[in-house]
């Protein structure tokens, strides 16, 4: 009997190759119906164009208002393409510094998980997986409860999170650590550590120097961050100097969308420094998540 991860691919690609076929558009665009990009269109776009023949494989969308607190923004079309794209890159991540290959991975855990942006796309590529979830926001977290597997928690703004010791293979934070101040996100490292397996990982986005770099010179990063090209100068010297920096809310600054959240950069040094006797850095992968966050690759300390 196949994998069920397998037999469910299997079926979509069946149902996206018919659209495909009568299509010339998407023939012409992909010519190898088994290429990835064919599969994501599949279930990104094909989702959005064919609800009833493709849709029917994934959950349901998120409303708009869950949909825009998450850090893929109010649009359907991106909330589903980056997921999918991100959940891909860890995936990616976990096959390169993991001792065994992603399809192996039994408990994953998204903290800061909002209405399942990303682990949607681990349910779907690891059936076999307990993908757990937790949020601060309960209207996300009871959305999660409704149309995903599960299980999913409230967490509050402190640790600790309901889980036991040692209990998690893969443990990852997007779009958290950038928002926390030093003393929450010392707090939340040391308890993410705590649930993760000796053997294994942590992937936590951070925002560092290379961010504010490419902010000085790219408008769209200007509005993304909510800083002009002024501003983005000398939060990098200032990082340089101080290696964590947190712009609260109060000081009128906060990433793009409306999420009004502050903002937190740190640097290497204060990686490999404050956090650790948490974790241990293997290594950090710049420029994902559309060239303004960094992915630090962790080890727990046991």
């Amino acid at each position: 009997m196949p994998h069920r991860s397998s037999a469910r691919t299997l079926d979509l690609r069946a149902a996206a190759a018919a659209i495909r076929a009568e299509r010339p558009d998407l023939v012409a665009h992909f010519p190898d119906p088994d290429a990835p990009g064919f599969l994501r269109w599949a279930a990104v776009d094909g989702t959005l164009e064919y609800p009833d023949r493709l849709g029917r494989f994934f959950p349901p969308l998120p409303p708009e208002e869950l949909r825009a607190a998450g850090s893929g923004g109010p649009s359907a079309r991106h909330h589903l393409a980056s997921g999918f794209d991100d959940h891909m890159m860890l995936t990616e991540l976990v096959d390169t510094w993991w001792h065994r290959p992603a399809t192996e991975l039994r408990d994953v855990f998204d903290f800061g998980c909002g209405c399942g942006r990303v682990l949607r796309w681990f349910e779907w590529h690891h059936p076999d997986a307990r993908c757990r979830g937790a949020d601060l926001r309960a209207d996300s977290i009871a959305w999660c409860a409704e149309h995903l597997s599960g299980p999913f928690a409230v967490n509050g703004p402190r640790p600790p999170l309901d889980l036991p010791d040692d209990s998690v293979d893969l443990v990852y934070a997007i779009s958290v650590f950038t928002h926390l101040d030093r003393e929450d996100a010392d707090a939340w490292m040391r308890e993410l550590a705590r649930i993760c397996r000796p053997d294994g990982l942590l992937l936590v986005s951070t925002i560092a120097e290379f961010t504010l770099f490419v902010t000085q010179r790219s408008p769209d990063h200007q509005r993304l961050l909510d800083l002009d090209r002024d501003q983005a100068r000398a939060l990098a010297r200032r990082l340089a100097h101080e290696h964590f920096v947190h712009l609260p809310l109060e000081q009128g600054h906060g990433p793009g969308r409306g999420c009004g959240r502050p903002l937190a950069f740190l640097d290497e040094e204060f990686v490999r420094t404050a956090w650790v006797s948490h974790v241990e850095p293997r290594t950090r992968v710049p420029a994902i998540q559309e060239l303004w966050q960094d992915v630090w690759v962790l080890a727990p300390r046991k």
